[in-house]
């Protein structure tokens, strides 16, 4: 076991590689200076660890995070659905035709341990028709999951696909940011209909994290994302502006796209989203919504993801 600069002891490979971790957090835009003149020999200073394997460690920590990165630049985000459960009858007009209520109500009817927690999510209706039922359940199966590594392949993870995130209480966001830390390598989305009550939760949960040792702000894999379905909300976008106070990477999601986006701003934006409804319900969309909004997202410089093709 050795001791580095900071009083602390460390066992292993593991430790230390959590250890270095922790100094690019603190130290973005100098670190490979620090690195390369000052922290590496320190590591390195006891016959535990050389500094060639010190810089190892440093390389797969840097492999880990350019992977993470590059992950965002495709639209292949996997739902981890820590939370289940929406307001019945659904929050705005493009919750009318709820795929994801629909996708609950065929897991809840599968012989799969998840499956109870969507039976009490869920309730049908005098048409038997599936609706929420208001209560918000936590999955403590979300990250008990082997394929959720804590290195590796980065991927790409949708907080709550099958419910409504800010709808979760302080508590259990302070949960969920706790456990993102723990896994560097992937990105994590919380997506929302409701951004100014998430951004009040985090608050609090944010505040309690300082409490033990984690500064928000100096984690970087964590997104918000915000659903803007026709000029109506455009208003969430200004609202999702707040999160820019943690660091998040924020995110618009036009899906479904049920009207035109009127001069949307997207300034401070990473990325837009555009899809339509699908299913024999479905609101039919207009291409020049579409082209509407890629020409103002490209003159703003925002990356676009539709899977939208002109007729």
């Amino acid at each position: 076991m050795v001791t580095l600069m900071e009083g602390k002891p460390v066992k292993g490979k593991k430790e230390l590689t959590e250890y270095i971790r922790k100094l690019t957090r603190k130290n973005d835009k100098k670190i490979l200076d620090r690195l390369k003149h000052g922290t590496i020999p320190k590591i390195a200073s006891t016959k535990h660890f050389t500094i060639d394997f010190v810089k190892n460690v440093y390389k797969e920590i840097r492999k880990c995070e350019l992977d993470r990165i590059n992950s965002m630049k495709f639209d292949n985000w996997e739902a981890l659905n820590w939370i289940i459960g929406c307001k019945t009858g659904g929050i705005s007009e493009g919750c009318k035709n709820c795929c994801a209520l629909q996708n609950g109500h065929l897991i809840s009817k599968k012989n799969i341990p998840i499956a109870k927690l969507f039976t009490e999510a869920i309730t049908i209706d005098k048409n038997g028709d599936p609706q929420w039922s208001g209560k918000i359940i936590e999955n403590p199966f979300a990250f008990d999951k082997k394929e959720i590594s804590k290195a590796g392949t980065s991927r790409n993870f949708l907080i709550s696909y099958d419910g409504e995130i800010a709808f979760a209480s302080e508590d259990m966001l302070f949960k969920i940011l706790k456990k993102i830390c723990e896994y560097p390598v992937h990105n994590f989305m919380f997506l929302t209909e409701l951004p100014n009550i998430l951004f009040d939760k985090m608050l609090i949960a944010t505040n309690r994290l300082k409490k033990y040792g984690i500064n928000i702000n100096k984690i970087n894999n964590i997104h918000v994302g915000v659903s803007v379905q026709n000029n109506k909300y455009k208003y969430k976008i200004d609202e999702l502006r707040k999160f820019k106070k943690f660091g998040f990477a924020l995110h618009i999601w036009h899906k479904p796209l049920i009207g035109p986006i009127i001069y949307p701003c997207y300034d401070g934006i990473s990325s837009i989203r555009i899809n339509c409804e699908k299913g024999k319900n479905k609101r039919e969309y207009k291409q020049s919504w579409v082209d509407s909004i890629i020409t103002e997202a490209t003159k703003q410089g925002i990356q676009v993801y539709s899977d939208l093709k002109k007729d």
